[in-house]
């Protein structure tokens, strides 16, 4: 993903409303199934692979 597309959603997606109210720049995020998905910790990270099947076996 683009810098330029991330921003975009950054911008827009109702996920990232309390980052734009503090004008911060943002965390990283996983987009799957074109719902965003923000990545607090390496939890988040385990808990997305097991929930949407990520896992490269």
């Amino acid at each position: 993903m683009s810098l330029k597309s991330f921003l975009k959603i950054r911008d827009t997606s109702d996920a990232y409303a309390g980052v734009r109210e503090r004008h911060s720049a943002g965390i990283p995020m996983l987009m799957i199934d074109d719902e965003v998905n923000l990545i607090s910790g390496v939890e988040k990270v385990k808990e997305l692979v097991e929930k949407h099947n990520l896992s490269a076996e």
